[in-house]
């Protein structure tokens, strides 16, 4: 993976160069950002794909503002889904508003943002195996994996998910199950929601 991170390096390397080379690069705005975490070992997994614990689904977004922009450090949790609102807002151009997902302006103008509730799913175990897709919503502290034996964390207590709380916290789990159920009904075509099967 090491290869990867230095690879991703120099392409952004090049591509500043190439903007400070233009006199491009004070008024250009530069995201980057990567789609999936290495779980390398952590839950059995080696790689990712499978599985939706933070090792896969927590990634860095850097975004670089045009210098007109003042610079933030936002700790909040984020999601992929507002980068494209975002790029919208800082070029001026008008965001749909069936588009999913804020600009995250907003939440760095704010004096202490919250964390958003971010959802994930992964299809691969039900391409690669057969077995069913899960979906994630991760919500305050508490990370909710939808699937055939539900799996709830918290990851306040537990930040490397090992204690299942599914069978003990049963008001929170539903809870968090319904606020994914919302999300879904909100996203999907007909409110409907990916029918779980048991992978064994």
């Amino acid at each position: 993976y090491d290869g990867a991170i230095a690879g991703t390096d120099a392409a952004i390397a090049k591509l500043i160069s190439a903007l400070k080379a233009h006199k491009l690069y004070d008024d250009s705005l530069i995201v980057v950002a990567s789609d999936h975490g290495q779980s390398l070992g952590a839950h059995g997994e080696d790689t990712h794909g499978i599985f939706l614990y933070d090792e896969t689904i927590r990634v860095p977004l850097v975004i670089k503002l045009p210098k007109a922009q003042p610079a933030k450090h936002v700790q909040a949790r984020v999601g992929l889904i507002d980068v494209a609102p975002t790029i919208l807002e800082i070029s001026g151009s008008p965001v749909p508003s069936q588009m999913q997902g804020q600009s995250l302006l907003r939440i760095a103008r704010a004096a202490s943002a919250p964390d958003q509730p971010v959802y994930a799913r992964t299809d691969f175990p039900q391409r690669g195996f057969g077995w069913s897709p899960l979906e994630s919503w991760r919500a305050g502290k508490y990370l909710y994996i939808r699937a055939p034996k539900p799996e709830l964390y918290d990851l306040t207590a537990d930040p490397e998910a090992k204690k299942n709380l599914a069978a003990t916290s049963k008001a929170t789990l539903e809870t968090i199950a319904a606020q994914l159920d919302s999300f879904d009904q909100h996203f999907t075509k007909g409110g409907k929601t990916a029918e779980l099967t048991s992978s064994e």
